[in-house]
């Protein structure tokens, strides 16, 4: 009987101390990390949608007063959506950078705004919003840049499988204004 004890009582040593080393030698630690809504990933989504559905464009272009309008059967649209994948803001080093705010309606999601938090980042805003499906409806983002020979002042719009509407208002230092403005909606066959 004192050997069966002392057995037993060394088996359950034995397994403890199997446990513990083994659970030390192999446990995984989580680390959470926290990330922006990438714009980087979602318009290379609409992209491939669209470039595989092989949806015409139109677009037109208004510099100051003159406006050109156009139709596009053949449309790169990874030059035409790159305006918004340069304002993507998902990098580890500008997780401090941006104020993040939800609204929440009936505890459904109806938009996220990111604000920076410092002047001299170059995407300033950005606004998503949410229809009552839990998809994107309208993305908007507001940029700014400043160069030795100009300020810009950037606005993108951008409606999934609708339209976009990208404008740029582009002062010199001398206080000419140059006025860009970019339309473009899909057709959809």
């Amino acid at each position: 009987m004192k050997n069966r004890n002392a057995h037993f009582i060394n088996t359950v040593i034995y397994l403890v101390f199997i446990g513990m080393f083994s659970a030390c030698g192999t446990k995984e630690q989580s680390i959470e990390t926290k990330s922006f809504f990438s714009l980087k990933d979602y318009f290379e989504q609409q992209i491939q949608m669209l470039e595989q559905a092989t949806y015409p464009l139109k677009k037109s272009i208004a510099i100051n007063d003159r406006t050109e309008q156009q139709q596009l059967d053949k449309v790169d649209y990874k030059t035409e959506l790159a305006p918004f994948i340069d304002n993507d803001i998902n990098r580890p080093s500008w997780m401090d950078k941006y104020v993040v705010d939800s609204l929440l309606d009936a505890g459904r999601l109806k938009t996220i705004t990111y604000q920076a938090l410092e002047p001299t980042l170059s995407t300033q805003k950005i606004i998503i919003q949410y229809n009552e499906n839990q998809t994107i409806e309208h993305i908007s983002i507001e940029s700014e840049n400043s160069t030795v020979l100009s300020d810009s002042e950037r606005k993108l719009d951008y409606y999934p499988l609708k339209h976009y509407i990208i404008s740029n208002k582009e002062t010199t230092k001398t206080g000419d204004i140059v006025e860009v403005e970019i339309k473009g909606k899909f057709i959809l066959e």
